[in-house]
C-alpha cells in the first residue's frame, strides 16, 4: 500500500468519528431537551395546583365569612346557672328570639319535683335581655339537670342544651 492511498482511509475514519460524535451530541441534546420539557410540565401542574388550591380557599373563607355574617344576625341563646341556684337564659345575638321553650330535666329528679322542672315559659328576648329562674325546691339537695331550650327568630327554629352538675336547691337560709 503506497501512502497515497492511506490519506483518504485517514480523512473517512477521522469523518466517521467527526459523524460518531455528532450523532452523540444530538442524541445528548433531544436527551435534555425532553428533560426539560417534563420538568417545565411538572412546574405548571404545580403552579396551577397551587392556583387551584388558592382559589379554593379563598372560596371557603368568602363562603365561612358569608356564614359567620349570617350567624352574627341571628338571636343567640345562652344558658348559665352561677352558682346563685338560678337559671339564666340570655340572648347574645342581636336579633329578638320568639317562641322560647325552656325545658329542664333529670336523670335523678328529687321528689316530690320542684315548680321549675318540666316546660318553662318564657317571653320573647331581644339583644342583651336574659330571663331569670329560681331553682328552690323542698329540700335541701344536690341533682344534675339538664336544660333544653328553642328558640325562633328570623333565620328559623334554634336550639341550645347544656347539663349543670350538682345545683343544689332549697330554701336558702
Amino acid at each position: 500500500m503506497k501512502p497515497e492511498d492511506l490519506v483518504p482511509i485517514v480523512i473517512s475514519c477521522i469523518a466517521v468519528v467527526v459523524a460518531l460524535a455528532a450523532l452523540g451530541v444530538s442524541i445528548w441534546a433531544a436527551i435534555s431537551s425532553h428533560r426539560s420539557a417534563n420538568a417545565a410540565e411538572g412546574m405548571r401542574t404545580i403552579e396551577q395546583e397551587r392556583r387551584d388550591e388558592e382559589k379554593s380557599a379563598s372560596r371557603r373563607s368568602v363562603e365561612r365569612d358569608a356564614a359567620q355574617a349570617e350567624a352574627a344576625r341571628h338571636a343567640n341563646l345562652r344558658i348559665n346557672v352561677p352558682s346563685n341556684n338560678r337559671l339564666r337564659i340570655a340572648n347574645a345575638g342581636p336579633d329578638q328570639a320568639r317562641d322560647i321553650v325552656v325545658t329542664v330535666d333529670s336523670a335523678n329528679p328529687p321528689s316530690p319535683a320542684p315548680d321549675w322542672f318540666g316546660g318553662l315559659g318564657c317571653e320573647d328576648l331581644v339583644d342583651g335581655a336574659e330571663k331569670v329562674y329560681d331553682f328552690l325546691g323542698p329540700s335541701n339537695s344536690a341533682i344534675d339537670i339538664d336544660v333544653h331550650v328553642t328558640w325562633t327568630d328570623t333565620a328559623g327554629p334554634h336550639n341550645t342544651t347544656g347539663r349543670v352538675s350538682r345545683v343544689l336547691y332549697g330554701p336558702i337560709v
